[in-house]
């Protein structure tokens, strides 16, 4: 095999270590390094480059980004001039120092007492069309997804809680307490309704 056929083949092989969906993410993270060692004429890479380097990503990123641009800089670095980044010792422990304290951030989530205060308080003139609509299509037996795609809301709270407040939801609910079950017919349902017309589970807002 010629040697241009061997560099081929190992380029190939090379290749097929980088992650498919996210092979974009991993190349523009390495094009970014190597602009910023041409910024400063630096035309060897060695622990004390990429000590600078990630010393300054320190100042505006995370631990967590510096960490997941750390991993995707050390395979490309392998991949494209065969450089074994996890050997630099004092890269990772300033990178470890760099987590000590850190704490992510953890998604803001709605109980379901702060979904009722909404459905309550909300006012009517900003807030009628989502409030009726998403009550409308738990009713209907929509999926959690679904509701989430209608109000725009990132937290599964919110659309759980149409669903738990929503009338077919609670007739389901009692249909199961007074023994009907789901299958039962319409006018049965109907006479066990009008029974329970006080019943604390028919008294929660939709």
């Amino acid at each position: 095999m010629e040697n241009f056929e061997l560099e081929d083949a190992v380029k190939e092989v090379m290749d097929g270590i980088l992650p498919k969906k996210s092979r974009k993410i991993y190349e523009a993270q390495y094009d970014t390094f190597v602009k910023w060692c041409c910024q400063r004429k630096l035309e060897n890479v060695n622990e004390d480059v990429l000590l600078v380097f990630f010393a300054e990503k320190s100042k505006t990123l995370s631990s967590s980004t510096l960490w997941a641009h750390y991993s995707m800089l050390k395979t490309m670095l392998n991949v494209k001039r065969n450089i074994d980044v996890s050997k630099f010792y004092k890269l990772s422990a300033f990178l470890k120092r760099k987590s000590e304290g850190y704490k992510p951030k953890k998604a803001k989530v709605l109980t379901l007492d702060q979904i009722d205060k909404f459905l309550l308080e909300a006012p009517d003139k900003d807030f009628l069309m989502i409030k009726t609509s998403a009550s409308l299509l738990a009713d209907s037996g929509a999926s959690i997804d679904v509701l989430k795609r209608h109000g725009g809301w990132k937290s599964a709270s919110v659309a759980e809680g149409y669903i738990e407040n929503s009338i077919n939801t609670k007739k389901i609910v009692a249909d199961s307490i007074f023994g009907l079950g789901v299958g039962n017919s319409t006018e049965s349902a109907s006479a066990h309704q009008v029974d329970l017309g006080y019943c604390d589970c028919y008294s929660v807002p939709c």
